[in-house]
């Protein structure tokens, strides 16, 4: 730090939970199941918004998603091609990223999901909202 710099400080971040609280990714197929196109899932205007309103605060918004790694690279795709300002979109394991959180306690100041054991399991960190909700 050097007259006044905070170069070292970095604002903390908003994790959204991808399904449950952005969109409901489609898997189409009874036998052969495959991911439909990103621009086919049920996308939630309202909650895009708030997180282009994070975005727009300088507050980072991180996209994570459950349901693995086809299913964040189409959101990803989805985000660039239309624009939405997350920082990253990934797919994590539930209980890695559970227990990641002890050390992450100032770099995640919110984890948004509409699914109550996932938000028992995020302590205090957790806020509950729902599909196509505000948060």
């Amino acid at each position: 730090m050097e007259h006044g710099d905070l170069g070292t400080w970095e604002a903390s971040s908003v994790s959204v939970v991808l399904e449950g609280v952005l969109c409901t990714p489609r898997v189409e197929g009874r036998l052969r199941r495959h991911l439909s196109d990103s621009d086919q899932w049920e996308w939630s205007m309202t909650s895009i918004m708030c997180v282009q309103r994070y975005a727009h605060q300088s507050t980072p918004v991180d996209v994570i998603t459950f349901l693995g790694e086809e299913v964040a690279a189409s959101a990803a795709e989805w985000f660039q091609r239309y624009d939405v300002d997350v920082q990253s979109t990934e797919a994590v394991d539930i209980d890695p990223y559970v227990r990641s959180l002890a050390w992450r306690h100032n770099k995640i100041s919110a984890i948004v999901d509409s699914d109550p054991d996932r938000l028992a399991r995020f302590g205090f960190r957790g806020y509950q909202t729902v599909l196509g909700g505000v948060f």
